[in-house]
């Protein structure tokens, strides 16, 4: 079942009563609800049932339109942002919202947006041209402010620009995800080059190069350090709650190169094991065994990781998708979606251990060009847990995180994820 929209049309009664105030004396009526505001933490949070709250976002600005982006909108994939009202004769606008009270999701405002994709066959063309894409999200980027009244933020995870971009993370009452704070301690990572790549190398204070930990590739490296992925391992690691491990982030060449990269390529996949795996050797105590080497990736990366788990078990022995695009078809209009699944079924099985996760929000269909009618990221995943159960995978955990498409899922996965492959 894909998901209807949770935007509610109504007016909280918190902005009925700004809207009454306003008429008489608008000084004092903005100065209370900004004060509202500041005390909520950003947006105004209603429970109306054990499970569910209403989240009313509310942003003051002198603009000509406002847009809110975050995926609790659930919205088609190619429209990254909704409009916010307007409460006429101020610079007050809204939104509510209704959400799982357990969900954490990054938001952010847009001032005068540019406008959405008129279908998911724009975006995908626009995001596989390297000038489109970067004209694309620098746009976006110079539109972005995070909430003013919410001290929770995280890096935007793709900066084009000289401007570094925050987005909020709202966090609801019963969510399990614990925000690392921006002023906490930052890892040191040795830096590398590999055949013209970036390679960042991740490895808790205490342990030398030579130790054989266990071994983490994580892809989309660039992302995965933005968004703070070494730090969060580190927190886990510190607690006790990972044991030590030796973590290397697989930086993309350009903006746009993971969309070649990353779909089902053999070539990565020989590369992974093949080149890096010999490089960090010469460098670092990398474990023998396969099954103390991980694999791991969100979304495309995520793709990425399930075709090296089936066609390099040799040098991974375990793999983290999260939130993979297992709808992918290599041949839109003549090879159904859903391919690397199929590859899966067909294949023996093979001595992989896997964890699987995916977001609770990314229920809406993907409609991208040769993907059947309905899929969507959620479907697909429990399609592919079915197949690894049916075909005998060691399948060590399934989570469906309550978080939409975004970094906040990846941190509410990770830890537990690498937890059950290297117990």
């Amino acid at each position: 079942m894909t998901a209807t929209s949770p935007v509610s049309a109504f007016t909280s009664a918190r902005l009925r009563r700004f809207e009454a105030d306003a008429a008489t004396d608008p000084d004092t009526a903005l100065a209370g609800l900004v004060a509202d505001l500041r005390a909520a933490g950003g947006p105004l949070v209603e429970r109306v049932s054990p499970e569910e709250v209403d989240v009313t976002f509310v942003h003051v600005a002198d603009a000509g339109s406002v847009a809110l982006r975050t995926t609790l909108l659930r919205l088609p994939s190619h429209e990254e942002h909704a409009p916010l009202r307007r409460i006429e004769g101020t610079d007050v606008w809204h939104l509510t919202v209704r959400a799982a009270s357990d969900t954490a999701v990054a938001y952010s405002f847009l001032h005068d947006p540019p406008p959405v994709f008129a279908s998911p066959a724009e975006a995908l063309a626009v995001y596989s041209d390297e000038r489109r894409a970067g004209e694309h999200l620098l746009a976006r980027e110079t539109a972005t402010t995070a909430d003013p009244h919410n001290p929770i933020r995280a890096p935007r995870e793709l900066v084009i620009g000289d401007e570094e971009v925050f987005d909020s993370v709202l966090v609801l009452p019963d969510s399990p995800y614990v925000h690392l704070a921006a002023d906490g301690p930052t890892p040191a990572l040795d830096e590398h080059e590999l055949d013209g790549r970036r390679i960042s190398v991740y490895q808790p204070d205490g342990t030398a190069p030579g130790d054989a930990l266990p071994l983490v590739v994580v892809l989309d490296g660039e992302v995965g350090i933005r968004g703070g992925v070494h730090r969060r391992l580190d927190a886990a690691i510190a607690a006790g709650e990972l044991p030590p491990l030796r973590a290397v982030f697989w930086h993309n060449r350009t903006l746009t190169s993971r969309m070649g990269e990353l779909s089902c390529n053999p070539a990565l996949a020989d590369a992974l094991a093949d080149e890096l795996i010999p490089f960090l050797a010469e460098r670092y105590g990398v474990p023998g065994d396969a099954s103390r080497r991980v694999i791991a990736g969100f979304s495309l990366g995520g793709l990425a990781t399930a075709h090296i788990a089936l066609t390099r078990p040799d040098a991974f022995g375990a793999a983290l998708p999260m939130s993979g695009a297992l709808w992918y078809t290599p041949a839109p209009g003549d090879e159904p979606s859903g391919w690397l699944i199929r590859q899966y079924e067909r294949e023996p099985t093979r001595p992989t251990a896997v964890y699987l996760t995916v977001g609770q929000l990314e229920d809406v269909p993907v409609d991208y060009p040769g993907v059947a009618a309905g899929t969507t990221w959620v479907g697909s995943t429990r399609q592919f847990r079915d197949t690894l159960r049916d075909k005998g995978y060691d399948l060590r955990g399934y989570r469906e995180v309550p978080s939409g498409h975004e970094l906040v899922n990846l941190h509410l996965a990770v830890v537990d994820g690498l937890a059950a492959l290297l117990r």
